[in-house]
């Protein structure tokens, strides 16, 4: 519209151009000039007469050719050939069906993605429970083992020193000893005297769970070179010092520590008679939580929660760590 309006001003003032030209190579100059002034100031108000208009009038003119332009689209058929049903489908069965189906398969396919989202989420959730279960079991097999590794050591070391005496004279037995237990209190440091095939063997027992030292070592020695027998035995439940163990060196003497009785009881006696049944090992508490789980379960993949020691503090994590790194504040 703007374009129309400066052609008209350009037409207008090219005609009051030329007037003033022509005025102005005629013989009266004044003359010339005033019509020159006067064709301009009509020239000017025409154009803002002209403008003033076309700014009333444009925008209904546009409103008017638009609408002509809806009317005659909306009056075109739709593929099916019903007429005012290209902007309408309503007008047309068939438009109706295509539109509904076409909906409905679009509900169809966001039904089957939900379903397989769900899908894949519960396949997650499966997934990491079989793992923390399968984890939960490695770890309890692996407690299992090393609590049957551990167990005798254990109660060796808790075990009351009177019967740690009498179950040295019974694993003696077993290899075909004679074994004769002292007295408990001032047995002047034997605590049993074994015997076999005409030797005699003073045994000293030190159910101990720190080390024994050279001391100890010295006074089975003498018993030994008092008593004329033919060996001393030191039996204990913890370690003999490395000095006591490069002092006997040449003497008569021999050191059974933790690990060799363990052996030797597990090759003589039966074990499972030995320990009482009340004698528990405590389990640690990352099987404690993942039996008694009381965190709940994790949002991301659906296995057990567990309470962290981080280095900045505690914090609640996912078992399935690192294939899952859900994290939260234990707070």
């Amino acid at each position: 519209m703007f374009f129309m309006i400066s052609l008209i001003f350009l037409a207008f003032f090219s005609i009051s151009l030329f007037f003033g030209l022509l005025a102005f190579i005629s013989t009266k100059m004044q003359i010339s000039v005033l019509i020159l002034c006067l064709v301009s100031l009509f020239c000017w108000i025409f154009y803002k007469i002209i403008a003033f208009l076309l700014e009333k009038i444009s925008d209904p003119i546009d409103t008017y050719f638009a609408n002509r332009n809806l009317e005659k689209i909306n009056r075109e058929p739709c593929k099916h050939g019903v007429f005012y049903a290209k902007l309408s489908p309503d007008k047309c069965q068939k438009c109706q069906t295509e539109i509904y189906e076409k909906n409905e398969m679009q509900r169809i396919q966001r039904e089957q993605e939900r379903m397989k989202s769900e899908n894949e989420r519960y396949l997650r959730e499966s997934k990491a429970k079989e793992l923390a279960a399968k984890k939960l079991l490695e770890r309890q097999k692996a407690w299992t083992s090393y609590v049957k590794r551990i167990r005798l050591p254990e109660f060796l070391k808790t075990i009351d020193p009177r019967e740690f005496e009498e179950l040295i004279g019974n694993l003696y037995r077993a290899q075909g000893y004679s074994v004769e237990i002292t007295k408990y209190s001032n047995d002047g440091g034997i605590d049993a005297y074994l015997r076999k095939n005409g030797s005699l063997i003073l045994l000293q027992c030190k159910r101990y769970k720190g080390t024994v030292g050279e001391p100890a070592i010295r006074d089975l020695l003498g018993n030994v070179t008092k008593k004329r027998a033919s060996q001393g035995l030191l039996v204990t439940t913890g370690k003999v010092s490395r000095q006591a163990k490069e002092w006997i060196h040449g003497f008569p003497l021999k050191i059974i520590e933790l690990d060799e009785l363990v052996g030797m009881i597990r090759t003589y006696l039966n074990e499972d008679t030995i320990i009482p049944a009340g004698f528990h090992i405590a389990e640690p508490v990352s099987i404690k939580s993942l039996k008694n789980n009381t965190l709940g379960k994790c949002p991301t993949c659906g296995a057990e929660l567990r309470r962290v020691k981080g280095s900045y503090g505690s914090f609640i994590g996912c078992t399935m760590y690192p294939q899952c790194r859900y994290t939260r504040n234990s707070t």
